[in-house]
């Protein structure tokens, strides 16, 4: 894996925790389609989007 820093290696070291365990799907929710690293890392590991967050803002 590229990326650097310790939020990558937590998450990579919890990949191979639940692949060991057998798990095979896993779900990444609220992650905002702005959100560019995450998106990446998902897709870096054959995630797919199936839902599209997105925050409006409107003034009042």
């Amino acid at each position: 894996m590229k990326s650097g820093g310790l939020e990558a290696a937590m998450l990579w070291e919890g990949f191979k925790v639940v692949i060991g365990m057998g798990i095979r799907k896993a779900e990444a929710l609220w992650v905002l389609e702005d959100n560019v690293q995450m998106c990446r890392v998902m897709e870096y590991f054959g995630g797919v989007v199936y839902k599209r967050y997105r925050i409006y803002e409107k003034a009042l």
